[in-house]
């Protein structure tokens, strides 16, 4: 799949014909983007965004005491792309397992890590051993901040590190850098999750109503209409990949 490199509030300018061009040079089944971004009529596509930050006084009491928690039990520092690679497998693999989904290895873990551009790394560490215990991989894009990829290792969940991180990058990002939002992704179509919703509710992100708009390679925009009648029926049998494309499809029309 073809995605845009740039920020989701960026217009896509190329035509669909072109798109298809790009397709077959790169060997790719579709091309997915955006359009019409934080549109206020509700849509079955949205990002996940907050553009103003929230000091912690206007959090309810319950977050306010988790975050405080946080603070005391851990230190959130932006850190190196080597430390990155080097201190971070160990949570990812965790995290997967939890999940019950099979880890990337090592090797290829630190592997792609290597000359990405616009990326910026943070990590927590469990404050009484400087033990890694979360991190999250940012994309920086146009004034944006798109929180890539955020794993907690699930054995100091009780250390409340999910809301340390948020709060400290969201008061970074959004006061020091001055970005114009922080957006943790699109609406998850591969598998379910709570995250989107825990920042919603406990850090009062909001979505962002979008178009989805997909060019497919001729053949696969035959097999997924084809499909399409049946979604129901597939999503039962827990195929995960062929359901988010098909949810994919839906979400676009």
């Amino acid at each position: 799949m073809l995605f845009p490199k740039f920020s989701p509030d960026e217009d896509v300018d190329i035509s669909k014909s072109d798109l298809r061009k790009v397709l077959k040079k790169h060997k790719c089944y579709l091309a997915r983007f955006i359009s019409e971004f934080d549109n206020p009529e509700f849509s079955k596509f949205w990002y996940v965004i907050k553009d103003q930050f929230i000091p912690i006084e206007k959090f309810s009491k319950n977050t306010r005491n988790q975050v405080k928690k946080g603070l005391k039990n851990c230190e959130v520092k932006k850190v190196s792309q080597e430390y990155y690679r080097e201190n971070c497998y160990d949570i990812y693999e965790a995290s997967m397992h939890s999940y019950e989904l099979t880890p990337i290895t090592r090797e290829r873990f630190e592997k792609v890590q290597r000359d990405v551009e616009k990326r910026e790394y943070w990590v927590v560490l469990e404050t009484e051993t400087n033990t890694p215990i979360a991190y999250s991989n940012n994309l920086i894009n146009n004034g944006t901040c798109n929180y890539a990829f955020i794993k907690y290792h699930p054995d100091y969940l009780s250390l409340y590190p999910s809301y340390v991180l948020h709060y400290e990058m969201d008061k970074h990002y959004l006061v020091d850098e001055k970005m114009k939002f922080v957006n943790m992704g699109a609406k998850t179509l591969y598998h379910e999750t709570s995250v989107q919703d825990f920042v919603i509710q406990k850090f009062k992100y909001r979505k962002a109503y979008c178009k989805l708009n997909i060019v497919y390679k001729p053949l696969i925009g035959l097999i997924v209409k084809l499909a399409f009648p049946f979604r129901k029926l597939i999503y039962s049998l827990k195929i995960n990949k062929v359901s988010a494309l098909l949810k994919q499809h839906e979400a676009a029309n």
